[in-house]
This record gives C-alpha cells, structure tokens and sequence, in this order.
C-alpha cells in the first residue's frame, strides 16, 4: 500500500471517530457524501496497482477440459439437478390449508398415504393407518391392480424390548411367477395368492450387540386366478394339475421362526459403519391336510465401510436355504433373487429355487445435507450378482446374473425415509421407488 493510499485510510478513520457528537443534518449527509467518495477512491487505487489476475492458458486447462466435457452430464444428473431440486422443496413456505388440515388429521391418529407398493407387483396404492388407540393400529390399504392388504395388531415397546401380535388379510392380486431354477426364460405367468396370517412375536437384546426376536404364526394360503387377466398367460393354463405344488387346494402352516442379530455397527455423524449380521431359522408345519413340511435358513450380513466423511462403501451378502422335510415346499415359498432388496436389474422373484445367494456392493456419496444437519441426500451406484439352484453346491458360473444401477437415497441420521433407483439387467431395465429399503 502507497503512502498516499494509508493516509486517505487513517483520516477517513479518524474522521469518523473524531465527528462531534452533534451535527445538523446537512452537515451529516456532506460528511456521508465525502467518506463515499474518499472510499470510492481507494477502491479506485487499489484496482490500479492491484489488476484482476489474467493467467494465460496452461497444460492443467488442458487436460481438465475434456475431463470437464466427460463429467457434466453426470455432474448434472447426480449433483446439480438433485440440489436443485431439494432446494425447492425446502424452502420455507407458510403451510397450505391442505397440509395444515393433513397434520390436524395426524395429529388425530390418522394418517392416510400415498404407498408404493403393498405386494408382489401390486403397484400404487393409497392406504389409512389408525394408531388413536395405540398400541393398537390398524392398517388397510388398496393397490390399483387390485392387491389388498387389511391389518390390525397390538405392539408394546421397552427399550429394544418389544412384543405383539398382528393379523393380517392379504390379496396378491397379479402376482408373477417365471418357473424354478436359475436358466427360465423371461416368460412370466400370473396368479393371484390370498393368504391369512395369524402371528405372536417378541424381541428381547442381550447385551452388547445381540439381540433374539422369535414368532409363533398361522397361515392360510389360496392361489387362485388371477384379476384382471387379459392377455397376460394364467399359471394355470401354463402348469397341468399336480405339476406345480401350491396351485391346488389351501396350504395352511403352523410357522415357528427364532433369530438372533449381531449389530457391531455405530453411528458417526450421518455415516452408518461397522458390521450387522442375522441369522433366522423358520420351520413351517402342515396342518388340515397339508402334506407338507419343511423349514429355511436364512443367513445375511451388511458392512459399511467409510471412505470420507462423506462416501461409503457399503456391501452385502445373503443366502437362503430351504429344505422339505415331508413332501414338497409350495411354488411361492421358495427361495426368489430379484427386486430392490437382492437385484435391482430383475423383476421381484424372477427366480426361484431351494437355495438362493447374492452378492451386493454400493458406493454412496452424500450430495446434499439440510443447514440444520437433520437430513440428507445421497446418490448410489449398484452392482450385484446372485443365483438360484436346488443346492448352493449345483450353482454353476453360469447361472449367475448380474445387476447394475444407480439411484437416491434421502435419510436422516437415524432411518432411511425414501428411494429411488433404476436398475439394468441383461434382460430388462426396472425404475422403483420406496417409502424404506435396506440397512
């Protein structure tokens, strides 16, 4: 700084400081005016010695601008238009009548939603939850092909201690089913399952990170034709009488089911790390002329490794064994791959067999986080790889299939609140959209 430039500085200063206490107007807004243009004038002197930086073109621009190029598409999609969006829909707004009178209607114990799926392929629906008599809720909900789910049951909750019971009416109305094993072709057969289910259950921690819940149920399973056919193909007319257990008559079970979770998992600021691993054992007992009985084991694991403060690597692994233990196990208890919980490039059980395995692995990175740091949103690539067989020993390198794809995530600290993916397969392509998905 010239010495001209730090004098201008110091009487500018001092004259503010040294003003007189009492001062007519005119003289107040002369003496305003002066300072205005002593400060337009160093600003002036300072742009003279201090001229914008003008750097002529390196090898760095170079390289970096094809970089650019590539990146954009993919910095708009993932990045900018996400911001943008939650962006929107955050900012502060007076509340609507509709809202207010949606959260007056909440506040009453009723809460009517939009859901995104109640069953096997059911697609949109809208359903009521009452919970004014809790711990009683009940729960009923409708989807636009015609699925049906009706609820009511009892939960009472001590710490990670819970226990309850439910019953529940379910109407599968367009259920899909592609044949079993790991190799059918994508030819899809409709039908409809009705099912009511009974059930009691508990949990119970142990300690540290275990922790055992068990359940005692009943269920009554028809399959029928299903709704709405049109020119979709029957499993009926694609299967003869006896050719497929579970299509003739009512199978009813008496299911027994205990598991144990090991959760060595913690939370670091948005960030879920560590191990979570289950165990489940579920026996299911024929009864009134169901010859059948079997039992499955279903082993699952889910690791989250932190790659920064805002990246996470997060793999996963399940596999489900069934075994008959008298007679045979029906079409649609065996063990299924596909959809958003084990591959999200193929259709809900779009394969089925005894056994099931699947390999998953996620890359999530954090591109949005509210000023009050209670919400986030994340963005994911996918890719996953599983098989189906009658024994995990038959499982040959060719009846693996591959998943990819990429998705949203938005959660808060504690739970996940919404999804939204779009997963690719060698067969087909498949967008979904939830309320809740994994760990």
């Amino acid at each position: 700084m010239t010495r001209s430039l730090r004098c201008a500085t110091v009487v500018i200063l001092l004259g503010g400081a040294l003003q007189p206490a009492a001062v007519t107007a005119q003289e107040a807004d002369r003496q305003h005016a002066n300072a205005v243009a002593r400060a337009d004038s160093i600003r002036s002197a300072y742009a003279s010695l201090r001229p914008a930086g003008d750097h002529a073109t390196d090898w760095v621009d170079v390289v970096g601008f094809p970089l650019k190029i590539i990146g954009f598409p993919i910095d708009l999609l993932l990045v900018r238009l996400p911001a943008f969006a939650i962006g929107q829909f955050t900012v502060p707004r007076a509340p609507s009548f509709f809202v207010r009178a949606f959260r007056a209607v909440g506040e009453a114990g009723v809460h009517p939603g939009i859901r995104t799926s109640i069953g096997p392929q059911s697609g949109l629906g809208t359903g009521i939850r009452i919970d004014r008599f809790d711990p009683v809720v009940l729960d009923a909900a409708f989807a636009l092909r015609g699925s049906q789910r009706h609820r009511v049951g009892v939960r009472f909750e001590e710490g990670r201690a819970y226990g309850g019971a439910e019953v529940r009416w379910q109407r599968d109305a367009q259920a899909k089913f592609y044949g079993v094993g790991s190799r059918t072709p994508d030819d899809e057969v409709l039908f409809r399952r009705e099912v009511i289910d009974a059930a009691a259950s508990a949990g119970l921690p142990l300690g540290g990170p275990f922790a055992l819940d068990a359940e005692v149920g009943y269920e009554d399973n028809f399959v029928r034709e299903p709704l709405r056919l049109g020119d979709d193909v029957s499993i009926f007319e694609a299967f003869g009488p006896g050719e497929l257990f579970g299509t003739e008559g009512r199978q009813r079970y008496l299911r027994l089911r205990a598991g144990v979770d090991i959760d060595l998992t913690h939370q670091a600021g948005f960030q879920r790390r560590g191990v979570a691993l289950r165990m489940t054992g579920t026996a299911f007992r024929g009864v009134r002329d169901t010859p059948s009985d079997f039992h499955r084991l279903t082993f699952a694991g889910q690791g989250h490794l932190p790659i920064n403060r805002r990246q996470v690597l997060s793999i996963g692994a399940q596999t489900r064994l069934t075994r008959a233990d008298a007679g045979e196990v029906p079409f649609y208890h065996l063990a299924a791959l596909g959809g958003r919980r084990s591959a999200i490039g193929f259709p809900s059980n779009r394969f089925r067999d005894l056994d099931m395995v699947a390999l998953t692995a996620e890359w999530r990175y954090e591109i949005w986080r509210d000023i009050h740091k209670t919400a986030r949103l994340e963005t994911f690539l996918y890719f996953g790889e599983g098989a189906v067989g009658h024994r995990l020993e038959d499982i040959a390198s060719s009846d693996w299939h591959q998943s990819y794809g990429f998705g949203f995530r938005m959660a808060n600290v504690e739970d996940l609140l919404g999804l939204m993916y779009f997963g690719f397969s060698e067969e087909s392509f498949h967008f979904g959209f939830s309320a809740g998905w994994q760990p």
